[in-house]
């Protein structure tokens, strides 16, 4: 695997110019989860002033269409993907695509990773929780190039590609915290590049795991 300073530098090439389609595409992710936990933050209000019934409707109904939008980032991933193996492709194009394709299983791969890493985080103070998140990293990238996969069995892929580079991982995410401190300086701003600047990069991460994934399992 190339250094973190690799992924960057080639995640940046690759976004160079390019930067507006996934900006934009950030924005539609922002905007499709805010307008979902419109419901939960009505049901808190409504909860505590009118009814505790109506409150905890709406709550529910704010944690289902939470989870049914789970898979927007699934497309912005792939999005993000088809990026680094064509430039000239469009990631608003490409990410609608692979949300309509793979729609139920994205959606189903995407919330089990979501609870076990929640179960795992809650049980072990977050510590396992976070090896657990990197273990299921390459699951969207898995579903969308093997189609044949069940859900279960791309989060089992993943786990064993990551087998031995979570720690690759791990650095590689830690090489964007200022990036991450720049979210917050700007008030939020900076996540409309600094969002696809990642994804850009652990996909580029991913292209090499999966050729050396096949290399050595065969996969």
């Amino acid at each position: 695997m190339k250094t973190s300073s690799s992924y960057r530098a080639a995640a940046r090439a690759i976004l160079s110019g390019r930067v507006l389609r996934p900006a934009v595409a950030v924005l539609l992710m922002l905007v499709v989860n805010s307008v979902a936990q419109l419901p939960l933050q009505a049901g808190q209000t409504v909860a505590n002033n009118v009814s505790s019934t109506l409150g905890l409707l709406l709550m529910l109904t704010g944690l289902a269409l939470t989870i049914l939008i789970i898979p927007i980032t699934y497309g912005f991933d792939n999005a993000m993907l088809s990026l680094v193996r064509n430039n000239d492709c469009d990631p608003l194009e490409e990410m609608k695509n692979y949300i309509v394709r793979d729609y139920q299983r994205s959606l189903v791969a995407l919330f089990l990773m979501s609870v076990r890493v929640l179960f795992a985080s809650i049980i072990t103070l977050g510590i396992w929780g976070i090896i657990l998140q990197m273990a299921y990293m390459m699951t969207p990238f898995l579903l969308r190039d093997y189609p044949e996969l069940t859900p279960r069995e791309a989060l089992r892929l993943s786990k064993e590609m990551m087998d031995g580079h979570k720690w690759d991982l791990f650095c590689l995410w830690l090489s964007f915290i200022g990036w991450i401190f720049l979210i917050i300086l700007t008030f939020g701003l900076a996540i409309f590049y600094v969002l696809p600047y990642m994804s850009t990069a652990v996909a580029a991460f991913y292209e090499d795991l999966k050729a050396e994934s096949i290399v050595e399992e065969g996969i």
